[in-house]
């Protein structure tokens, strides 16, 4: 999954990849990058199943865009993430 923000004057790009299991876990990746491909940061997040990985990777990113503040998405504050 992949979704466009706009921040400080520039696009964003958040990337959450497929679930992938991991020896005894499910993971997904999550990144978020510049205009420029430059990753701004990027973290792996574990769930006992793909469901609850992906879930976990979104709300993971919903909070840290909301933490770091100044993120919009389609002109609007609300995120559209669960």
């Amino acid at each position: 999954m992949q979704r466009q923000f706009q921040y400080a004057g520039g696009d964003r790009v958040l990337s959450v990849s497929e679930p992938q299991i991991d020896e005894d876990a499910w993971s997904v990746n999550v990144r978020l990058e510049d205009a420029s491909g430059q990753t701004v940061w990027e973290h792996v997040i574990y769930g006992i199943d793909e469901v609850q990985a992906t879930l976990l990777g979104l709300h993971f990113a919903k909070t840290r865009l909301l933490d770091d503040g100044g993120y919009r998405f389609l002109g609007g504050t609300d995120l559209m993430l669960p």
